[in-house]
C-alpha cells in the first residue's frame, strides 16, 4: 500500500528519506506540510448506523464525535459542534 501513499517530510530532507529502508517504499514523497484539504471525495455509500465514542447507538448527529458506518463496510469520525 505505501506504493499509493504519499509521505510529506521536512523541507531538506527528501533524499534522506529516498534512500532509508522502508521510507523509500513510498510512491510520492513530498517536502513540505500540506496546507489543507484540497478537496473531498464523497463517495455512494449509505450510512447504516451511527455511533457515539462510547458505542451507544444514535439516530443522528450527536454533539461530539460521531463514528458513522457506511454500507461499503468504511467507517468514518465526524465531530460534530
Amino acid at each position: 500500500m505505501l506504493s499509493n501513499a504519499t509521505l510529506y517530510v521536512p523541507v531538506g530532507t527528501k533524499w534522506k528519506y529516498q534512500s532509508t529502508g522502508g521510507w523509500k517504499d513510498f510512491r510520492f514523497i513530498v517536502e513540505g506540510v500540506p496546507s489543507g484539504i484540497e478537496s473531498v471525495e464523497t463517495g455512494h455509500a449509505d450510512e447504516l448506523g451511527r455511533y457515539l465514542l462510547d458505542g451507544t447507538k444514535v439516530e443522528g448527529p450527536q454533539k461530539g464525535l460521531n463514528i458513522i458506518k457506511y454500507n461499503d463496510g468504511s467507517t468514518k469520525k465526524v465531530m460534530v459542534k
